[in-house]
């Protein structure tokens, strides 16, 4: 754990179990890769499956490019502004088709597209810091 030197605030790695507790735990995070336009980032909203990160999307989107493998980073994460404490996490993968896996999509209009993540890298922090 690192610890501010004021004594107002820390930060501490999360260990791999709570880290997948708390990925499991949450329902929307964000996907970025790096494609020929440049840099993406793109929330979405996803299930843990298999210990896959399974998310929807529609054919035509730019998201469905993720059905060919391609390295991504997702990154979730959840704070409290009022008591200044909140974590995050980041998991490095690559996807691949998510046909047959269960997700749920927000969005009604036909976003049946499947793509899963398979974590590679896992990891996480939580910090906490002086409230505003």
């Amino acid at each position: 754990m690192t610890t501010n030197p004021a004594g107002d605030g820390y930060f501490s790695s999360l260990d791999a179990p709570e880290c997948r507790k708390l990925l499991a735990s949450q329902v929307v995070g964000r996907v970025a890769w790096e494609s020929a336009e440049g840099i993406n980032v793109f929330p979405v909203n996803y299930r843990i499956v298999n210990e896959r990160v399974v998310f929807h999307t529609s054919e035509s989107g730019p998201l469905s490019a993720l059905l060919i493998p391609t390295k991504v980073g997702f990154q979730v994460d959840e704070f409290d502004a009022e008591s200044a404490v909140g974590w995050t996490l980041l998991a490095r993968g690559t996807t691949a088709s998510a046909e047959g896996l269960e997700s749920v999509s927000w969005v009604p209009d036909g976003r049946h597209v499947g793509v899963a993540i398979n974590v590679e890298w896992l990891g996480g922090r939580v910090v906490s810091g002086t409230p505003s």
